[in-house]
């Protein structure tokens, strides 16, 4: 099975943080992507720390992961799915960022399980398995 990882994991793998890196080191490249959305969340976060002394590090690392790693864009399968969760959601009342709403329809449209330690968010749609490597 392929995996999807979510923004908080490349968080976690640049963070150092021990059962997402291990995870990742022994996990075979082919079989993890993100979202183009995780690579927007990464460039704001970058923009926020410009100038810092841990900017640089954190761009070599993030680089390096995502060069390794297979990017899925948004497209018209995925932005349908999208449609689909956000009307399931707020017919049940439940609401979650539109961001996590374009990944977790990227993880359910390729049938990919979601590697996240936001469970809470994505626990509530329907018909996606979900990881914490954490």
């Amino acid at each position: 099975m392929d995996y999807l990882l979510d923004t908080c994991v490349i968080t976690d793998f640049i963070k150092e943080k021990g059962g997402t890196v291990e995870k990742i080191v022994n996990s075979n490249r082919m079989q993890l992507s993100i979202s183009s959305i995780t690579i927007s969340e990464i460039s704001y976060g970058l923009k926020k720390i410009e100038g810092s002394k841990r900017y640089k590090e954190i761009i070599r690392a993030s680089t390096e992961l995502m060069n390794q790693i297979k990017i899925i864009n948004i497209d018209e399968g995925v932005a349908r799915e999208a449609g689909h969760i956000r009307y399931e959601l707020t017919s049940k009342g439940l609401i979650i960022g539109q961001h996590d709403i374009l990944i977790g329809a990227t993880a359910r449209y390729y049938n990919l399980i979601m590697v996240t330690s936001n469970i809470r968010e994505f626990e509530r749609i329907d018909r996606i398995l979900i990881e914490n490597w954490r």
